[in-house]
């Protein structure tokens, strides 16, 4: 039995991590394991055009690079090296593809449910001012969320963490569906390291190191995605059960 397959590449990211000459041939060969057919062969790559412009050996380089990617049968997004002045007069550089890679996946994805997964609290209540969570990037987190209501992508759930404890939010959405900010990260944390739980989630849970535990059922007539928070004793503590049909947009 296949199974579809879509493979999305920040290669700027993995660039400044180190990331030098990735295989792309091998990653796709990956891709196809176990009878996977591959829907998506998406990188994401920045092209300095100042340089390319300036400097016959970058632009040479980078066209071969281009030309080898696409034989593997790789689609290109190509972003545009942006330069900035920062507070001291320095020239900075940015070519973001965060944004553009997590929008395409969702628009192209045909699936009931789709899962958007950060390492910080999507809810600007679970950690007070706080700016190290989606607080601090309010103007982005508004730009995917209206991205995925102009495009009527439904079914997304949201899971994230950094919190030690359980919680599940509900953030509403005046001109689509509501999102349900879904965090689980206290199995490791003993109580006396927990964050206090707070009165404005659906619920907070903290007594216990515990997991949070996500079940899709598709093959009831009502097809939901189930939250559960299981506590270190395999208690069920808290379940909170999300039907698909709350997840769609209605006009």
């Amino acid at each position: 039995m296949s199974f579809k397959v879509g493979v999305y590449v920040d290669a700027e990211n993995i660039r400044l991590s180190g990331g030098f000459k990735m295989r792309y041939d091998v990653l796709r060969r990956f891709a196809e394991r176990d009878t996977g057919l591959v829907q998506r062969l998406n990188t994401y790559i920045a092209i300095d055009r100042t340089r390319w412009d300036q400097d016959p050996s970058y632009k040479e380089k980078q066209t071969n690079y281009l030309k080898r990617l696409r034989e593997f049968g790789w689609y290109i997004d190509e972003k545009e090296v942006k330069r900035f002045r920062d507070e001291e007069g320095n020239t900075v550089t940015k070519a973001n593809a965060d944004m553009e890679l997590a929008i395409d996946a969702l628009i192209q994805s045909d699936k009931a449910f789709k899962v958007i997964a950060a390492s910080v609290p999507w809810d600007f209540k679970s950690k007070g001012d706080s700016l190290d969570t989606w607080n601090g990037y309010r103007e982005e987190r508004e730009e995917l969320f209206s991205y995925v209501e102009q495009n009527r992508v439904e079914g997304v759930v949201l899971l994230s963490a950094d919190r030690h404890r359980s919680d599940a939010y509900r953030i509403a959405r005046p001109n689509g569906y509501d999102f349900h900010d879904l965090m689980s990260s206290h199995l490791t944390k003993p109580a006396a390291y927990s964050h206090p739980t707070l009165e404005d989630a659906l619920f907070s849970y903290n007594r216990r190191p515990a997991f949070g535990l996500l079940t899709f059922d598709m093959a009831a007539p009502e097809r939901t995605v189930r939250y559960q928070i299981v506590n270190i004793d395999n208690d069920t503590v808290y379940t909170l059960e999300i039907p698909l049909r709350t997840l769609r947009l209605t006009r």
